[in-house]
């Protein structure tokens, strides 16, 4: 175990050096290079190979890089840290809010319960009702992060309220369909999870950023799409020929919890309203003329109020601020690559390589790169690195960015090992999921995507004027 660590740190410090050295030979050989681009790629890749082989902790290494963005004069401060000021760390903060709120009173627990009830108590009706609510909340909780937790919780409650083995498929086939319900609809929407806002975010200095409307327009039929797959895969591929014992259990279970629930409280009305006026708020910034983001976030801190008293505070010290630092720590490196040129020079190398290519070839190839990418990168580091010249290269080649960007984001939700994604790894906590039952489950959905980017997605962005 010890040799492996001391790898993993020789890595962390070979990789930079042969990246400073290699940059640097080309900006010897290119005056027109930026003289700093070196310096940016030891530090950058420094950070990234940290990330991958987790030698030290996301949030202290995500810091470092960004001080030694500055103490190394790689840009100046306005732009290194530039990034505390706009909107995504701030609309995220407000998630963490709410999401402690809704833990603290319930509410989401008692929609997912209450549509169980409606829909019926089986078990393809639970998962159907798990993911239909996942698409409500990616719509009104942008941190998907929160969200994992929340349905996770669910779905572990009613593994062990139906007395499941935790080795068996059916209870993997539950635990994974709370993930992928709080997961899989995000990138429906611009403000469903975090790594849609950042490459937003990356690419606003070459394009105009789509609405959340003209966002939604682009990919929420693809996702409905997908979430329908991953049903599927949770109904008929995870479990193989195991079934539910006595499935007509499930019926009282349900009943049960939401007896034991009782009626709505206050405090549940209360948050229901206010994540309502929070979502209209967003929604409706062109009419009113304020920032929704940041209006958003204002009504989440209205938690605090004395008289809403939604959110406590001997809890604030239970919000995770550290990932804060992570996301601007990865828009600051967006930040000073656009500072420096670096995603032009990238695309300039890479651009050779895919010239010619047809559009519906160029779409795949950012879904494939982004598969790959997973094997190395977290998702957030990969969209914060990658966006950028994904979109100079589509520029390059005279292409809409936004159609290699969303298949792009789509690579990202593809994973089939735990150490792929904190938040998948998140889930194996819970005990009752084995990694060997979602391996084919997963890969099957790695080869959907393909094949619905190209039979289907890309015609529908022609049709939409996007391609």
């Amino acid at each position: 175990m010890l040799r492996i660590t001391h790898l993993k740190w020789l890595l962390s410090l070979l990789i930079p050096a042969g990246a400073y050295f290699a940059v640097q030979t080309a900006v010897q050989a290119d005056p027109s290079l930026n003289p700093h681009l070196p310096m940016f790629f030891a530090i950058t890749l420094w950070a990234i190979t940290v990330w991958a082989t987790d030698i030290l902790p996301a949030v202290p290494s995500a810091a470092a890089m960004t001080f030694l963005y500055l103490l190394c004069n790689v840009a100046p401060a306005p732009v290194i840290f530039g990034a505390w000021g706009a909107f995504l760390p701030w609309i995220c903060f407000g998630a963490l809010i709410l999401s402690e709120a809704l833990e603290q009173t319930g509410l989401t627990r008692r929609l997912a319960l209450q549509l169980m009830h409606l829909v019926g108590a089986t078990f393809t009706r639970i998962v159907v009702s798990l993911m239909t609510v996942g698409m409500f909340m990616a719509f009104l909780l942008p941190d998907i992060m929160c969200r994992v937790i929340i349905f996770v919780a669910i779905a572990h409650g009613l593994v062990m309220a139906l007395e499941l083995d935790p080795k068996s498929r059916i209870s993997s086939a539950i635990i994974m369909a709370g993930f992928c319900s709080a997961t899989s609809p995000g990138y429906g929407f611009l403000t469903g999870t975090e790594m849609s806002l950042i490459a937003m975010d990356q690419i606003k200095s070459i394009i105009t950023i789509p609405t959340w409307g003209e966002y939604a327009l682009a990919n929420l039929p693809f996702i409905i799409l997908y979430c329908c797959f991953s049903i599927f895969m949770y109904v008929k591929i995870i479990p193989g020929k195991e079934h539910i014992p006595h499935e007509d259990h499930l019926k009282e279970v349900v009943a049960e919890r939401l007896r034991d629930m009782g009626p709505m409280t206050t405090q549940e009305w209360k948050l229901l309203i206010l994540m309502i006026c929070a979502i209209t708020g967003l929604l409706t910034s062109k009419w009113h003329g304020l920032n929704g983001y940041f209006l958003y976030a204002l009504i989440a801190i209205c938690c605090y109020l004395p008289w809403i008293g939604l959110a406590s505070f001997e809890n604030v010290r239970k919000l995770n601020v550290g990932f804060l630092v992570f996301i601007v720590a990865c828009l600051g490196m967006g930040s000073v690559a656009v500072h420096l040129g670096a995603a032009k020079w990238f695309a300039s190398l890479v651009v050779p390589l895919i010239d010619g290519l047809s559009p519906i070839w160029l779409v795949l190839s950012s879904y494939l790169s982004a598969v790959a990418v997973n094997f190395m990168l977290t998702p957030l580091a990969a969209v914060s690195a990658l966006s950028l010249p994904w979109a100079e290269i589509a520029q390059h080649v005279n292409m809409n960015p936004l159609p290699m960007l969303y298949s792009f984001l789509y690579g990202l939700d593809q994973y089939i090992f735990p150490y792929e994604y904190a938040l998948y790894m998140y889930i194996f906590s819970t005990g009752y999921i084995t990694p060997k039952h979602m391996f084919k489950g997963l890969g099957l959905r790695i080869l959907f995507v393909a094949v619905i980017l190209m039979l289907l997605q890309v015609p529908y962005w022609k049709l939409i004027g996007l391609m």
